[in-house]
C-alpha cells in the first residue's frame, strides 16, 4: 500500500506492505527537497517505531511518485534489513557525526580501484553462481589529506601514498599523462581529483594544477564546470595525444607497476 497527501505531487509519501489491517512492521517514507529525495525506513518495536535507514537520492527538478517496481524493491529491502530491539536507531545527533566528504572520497577511491583493476588485467571476472561481484576493504573511510608525504594506506590497489616521483615534470608530454590521471579521478566522482591524481602519481598537487592548465590550454582537457565543481574529461585531441606518447605504457610505469608492488 502507498499513499500521499494532497498538495504538490509526490512531495512526501509512505509505503508499507499490506497486512490485512495489522499495524505494519516496516514503514518507508519519502520527502522531497528538490533536487533531492530523502527516504526513511522505520521498524516497529515494543517501544514504538525506530528509524533504521536513511537514503538521499538525486531526483532532479521534478518530483515523481515512485514506480510500482521501486516500491516493491524498497519494501523487500526494508524486510531484510537487520535491526536490534535495543538499537538507538538514526538520530540527528548521530548524523552530525558522519563525515560525508570522506564517505564520498572513499566511494570514489573504490570506484577508481576497480577501474584500474579492469584496465591492468586481461582476466575477466567469472562467476558460476552469482551474477554480481563483491569485494571488501579493511577501512571504512580514507583520509581527505592523503598526498605524497602523508601516512601510507595499506590496502592493495587503493592508491596508497607513495614517495615523491621525481621523474615527472611540467613538460607537455608529462602534462598529458597527468591530465589523463586527473580525468580518471573526475570520472569516479571525486571532489578532490587533483589530490587523488597527485597521490597516484607521487607528485605534488601544484604540479597537477600546472599540468591541467597546460592540457586545457592545448585543448586536451575540457574546461572547468559551474559552481566550482571539479570537471575535466580528455578531449578527442587529448586522447589522440595520449596515444601518441604511448600513454598506456607510461601509466603502467608510473601508476600500475607501483600499485602492483603494494
Amino acid at each position: 500500500m502507498s499513499s500521499a497527501k494532497k498538495g504538490r505531487q509526490g512531495a512526501s509519501g509512505v509505503i508499507f506492505a499490506s497486512q490485512g489491517g495489522d499495524i505494519p512492521r516496516d514503514m518507508v517514507t519519502w520527502h522531497d527537497q528538490l533536487p533531492y529525495r530523502i527516504w526513511l525506513h522505520s521498524r516497529r518495536t515494543s517501544e514504538g517505531y525506530k528509524q533504521l535507514a536513511m537514503e538521499i537520492e538525486w531526483l532532479g527538478a521534478d518530483a515523481k511518485t515512485p514506480s510500482e517496481v521501486e516500491v516493491n524493491l524498497r519494501l523487500e529491502l526494508a524486510k531484510v534489513r537487520s535491526s536490534d530491539e535495543n538499537s538507538l536507531g538514526i538520530s540527528a545527533t548521530a548524523l552530525r557525526g558522519i563525515t560525508v566528504g570522506k564517505l564520498i572520497e572513499t566511494h570514489s577511491a573504490i570506484i577508481d580501484s576497480q577501474q584500474r583493476k579492469a584496465q591492468t588485467t586481461s582476466k575477466k571476472r567469472v562467476s558460476l553462481v552469482k551474477n554480481f561481484h563483491m569485494e571488501t576493504y579493511e577501512y571504512a573511510l580514507i583520509s581527505d589529506v592523503d598526498g605524497p608525504k602523508s601516512p601510507k594506506r595499506t590496502n592493495k590497489g587503493m592508491a596508497p601514498s607513495r614517495p615523491e616521483n621525481l621523474e615527472l615534470r611540467a613538460t607537455a608530454e608529462d602534462s598529458v599523462l597527468i591530465a589523463h590521471v586527473y580525468s580518471e579521478q573526475v570520472k569516479t566522482g571525486s571532489r578532490q581529483p587533483a589530490l587523488k591524481a597527485a597521490n597516484l602519481l607521487g607528485i605534488q598537487v601544484s604540479l597537477v594544477y600546472v599540468a591541467v592548465r597546460t592540457a586545457r590550454k592545448k585543448g586536451w582537457l575540457t574546461s572547468t564546470g559551474t559552481n566550482g565543481s571539479p570537471v575535466g574529461v580528455m578531449t578527442t585531441a587529448g586522447e589522440k595525444e595520449f596515444r601518441r606518447i604511448d600513454g598506456a605504457n607510461l601509466y603502467e610505469k608510473h601508476v600500475g607497476a607501483y600499485l602492483e608492488n603494494k
